[in-house]
This record gives structure tokens, C-alpha cells and sequence, in this order.
């Protein structure tokens, strides 16, 4: 049980984390910063994450996509001409899935949607007006 307890402070601690870099690309975007923002995921793998609407050749509708941590040079794309609160979640959960590659999407989905439906009602993307070239 003990061990099990560090495992979820540790889960607990990198959650906090990969929320913290979510905030910061989604204030980044929306703050005129360029059209781009990079991190690293917890195995030092680095991803772009790109404000560009996925390729419908390839991803038919996706609103995001994350690309494989294998692949050279890694990218994220987010669609920006989404509302405020699905660009949100669009953000976090591509992020999540660069932090957790091989958890079910219903996982990595339940998370988004938490973390997005909380930080919207604290009040992040609100009140400003919306610029998808950026």
C-alpha cells in the first residue's frame, strides 16, 4: 500500500506538471506570442505544438493530434478556430497523450475533460477576442 501511495504522488506530481505546461501554450497562443510553443514530455522527447488545423487528408475531422514521441520531431496540432473551452481541452489532451502515450483514450480523455471544465470555470479563456492566425 505504501508503494502504491508513492506511485500516485508521483502520478499526482506529473499531472500537476503537464497541467502547468498546458496553461502555459494555451496563454502563450492567446497572448500574441508566436504560433508556436515546444516542451518535453517526462522521456525528454520534444514537441512543437503548432495552432494549425490538422490535416483532413490524413486525420479526417480531428480537432488535435499528437504525433507518435517515436517520430522525428514530434508535433502537436491544435485547430484555432475552435470555442474557448474545446481549444481548452483540445490543448491538454494532445498534451496528454505526449506525456502518456500508451493510455487509453478514454483515459487521457476523462483527464482532459476535468482538467479543461475546471480551468474554464476559473476562468481561463475568457473574455477575449479570438485571432486563430496568431
Amino acid at each position: 500500500a505504501k508503494n502504491l501511495f508513492k506511485l500516485n504522488i508521483i502520478l499526482f506530481k506529473t499531472y500537476l506538471f503537464m497541467l502547468e505546461e498546458c496553461v502555459s501554450i494555451y496563454m502563450s497562443k492567446h497572448n500574441s506570442i508566436p504560433n508556436k510553443s515546444k516542451f518535453k514530455n517526462l522521456d525528454e522527447v520534444e514537441y512543437k505544438v503548432l495552432f494549425r488545423k490538422p490535416d483532413g487528408r490524413w486525420y479526417g475531422e480531428a480537432d488535435g493530434i499528437c504525433q507518435s514521441p517515436d517520430e522525428k520531431n514530434p508535433k502537436i496540432f491544435i485547430n484555432p478556430y475552435l470555442t474557448d473551452q474545446s481549444e481548452l481541452n483540445t490543448i491538454i489532451h494532445e498534451i496528454a497523450h505526449a506525456y502518456f502515450w500508451d493510455k487509453p483514450e478514454k483515459d487521457i480523455y476523462k483527464f482532459a475533460n476535468t482538467c479543461s471544465r475546471i480551468l474554464y470555470e476559473r476562468g481561463f479563456a475568457h473574455n477575449r477576442e479570438r485571432n486563430p492566425k496568431n
